[in-house]
């Protein structure tokens, strides 16, 4: 088969990587250069779950590879020093699914920690020798949407970070990783999740496929018309029927509250917005990340609080 650009263009970065980290200075289970005490490195694929890291382990050299909200980790391309960072980080911390999918080349998968089942963007598993082979059993089989190596996904989405569960698995990994302390995020989720099921049973319809999580843990129920959906899932452009569609469901009545990403702001959301407002539908915005200088595990609450507010 002959490579991709893409393909070819990462091989060469990961290959030049490696060269880095070979030359770089090995880290101990503690994170310097010596081996001995220290603050262990934690690398992160996305600012989200970097703040998840540090929350867990607040000692750790913690730090993103992606920390800009406006750029999209499913095309990010990157350079020879960041994967080489993470190659000698002593934890990386990924999302898993084809979202950070450019990170596994390059780092040693006993020390990724990870949401979703990790691929290479195409569906397969990372390590191809395992991908005919049976799943194992679930060590974290009592989260909820759980599957071998991580959490599965509401019907292919990669927003596993509004899951509660996910975010409270990869805490717990973390914790267990580097010997930090879990429990207050573990705790703090727990609390989200009992405020999610004592949402009443809303209609919701979406711009952007965002809230699946939160909506799937609750009563609420997504009635986004089903091929506008599967366009988003596909990170395709809705068409002019998937609009129709859309504007006729909020024009009948037939939506309690829109989720809206004001971070993909078109003409056409705007239109479905718009519509919203004037049937007097309740919006709320939820961005695909934080705004800049919030935490995640901070934005997260004040979404939920939100989204509960606007339920009463």
């Amino acid at each position: 088969m002959t490579p991709t650009p893409r393909t070819a263009t990462l091989a060469a970065v990961t290959a030049a990587a490696l060269l880095l980290a070979s030359c770089s200075p090995a880290t101990g289970a503690a994170g310097d250069a010596e081996g001995t005490a220290g603050a262990a490195t934690i690398v992160a694929s996305t600012a989200i779950w970097a703040d998840v890291a540090q929350a867990v382990a607040p000692d750790a050299d913690v730090s993103a590879i992606v920390g800009d909200a406006n750029v999209d980790p499913h095309s990010f391309e990157p350079s020879a020093a960041d994967l080489a960072r993470a190659a000698s980080a002593d934890v990386v911390v990924a999302n898993g699914g084809g979202y950070d999918s450019w990170l596994y080349q390059v780092v040693d998968q006993d020390k990724i920690v990870h949401a979703l089942p990790l691929v290479d963007g195409h569906g397969h598993d990372a390590e191809d020798e395992h991908a005919d082979e049976p799943p194992a059993e679930d060590e974290h089989a009592d989260h909820g949407h759980s599957v071998e190596g991580g959490l599965d996904t509401v019907d292919g989405n990669e927003h596993i970070w509004y899951d509660t569960d996910a975010v409270t698995l990869v805490a717990e990994d973390i914790a267990g990783t580097v010997g930090g302390d879990a429990s207050a995020v573990v705790a703090d989720m727990a609390e989200l999740k009992t405020r999610i099921e004592a949402l009443p049973p809303l209609r919701v319809a979406q711009t952007e496929t965002i809230a699946d999580y939160i909506i799937d843990d609750s009563p609420m129920t997504d009635v986004t018309p089903a091929g506008y959906r599967q366009t988003q899932l596909n990170e395709g452009e809705p068409t002019a029927a998937d609009l129709a569609a859309f504007l006729d469901l909020v024009e009948a009545g037939e939506v309690d509250l829109l989720i809206y990403n004001p971070q993909t702001t078109t003409d056409l959301t705007g239109r479905i917005r718009t519509a919203a407002e004037d049937a007097g539908v309740t919006v709320i915005e939820l961005g695909e990340t934080p705004p800049a200088g919030t935490d995640f595990l901070t934005y997260f609450r004040q979404v939920v609080e939100e989204i509960s507010a606007a339920a009463q």
